[in-house]
C-alpha cells in the first residue's frame, strides 16, 4: 500500500496510505489520531467519509469534495511536517 512518510520515522509513523478497491478508495489518515482537530474545518459530509479511527472512504470523489479533502490533507500535513521537522 503506497504511503508518504517522514523520513527516519517508525512503521507506524506514517502521514498517509491510500488502498483502491473495485468501489471504493481507502484513505489511512493516521496522522488524524494526534491531531485530530484538523478535521474542526470539516463538513459534515466530508466527516461522514470516517470509515473507521483513521480511515476515510471514497467510493466518489467531486470537485467540492476533492477540494475538501486537500484543505484537509494540507492542515493535517502542516502538524506532521512541525512534529518532525522539529
Amino acid at each position: 500500500m503506497p504511503s508518504l512518510r517522514w523520513p527516519g520515522s517508525g512503521a507506524h509513523d506514517y502521514f498517509a496510505a491510500v488502498k483502491r478497491s473495485a468501489h471504493k478508495v481507502s484513505l489511512y489518515a493516521i496522522a488524524v489520531d494526534t491531531w485530530p482537530d484538523a478535521l474542526e474545518d470539516s463538513s459534515e459530509a466530508f466527516r461522514k467519509r470516517r470509515t473507521g479511527k483513521a480511515t476515510f472512504s471514497f467510493p466518489a470523489l467531486d470537485e467540492d469534495m476533492a477540494a475538501e479533502l486537500d484543505r484537509f490533507l494540507e492542515r493535517l500535513y502542516q502538524r506532521y511536517r512541525e512534529h518532525h521537522a522539529g
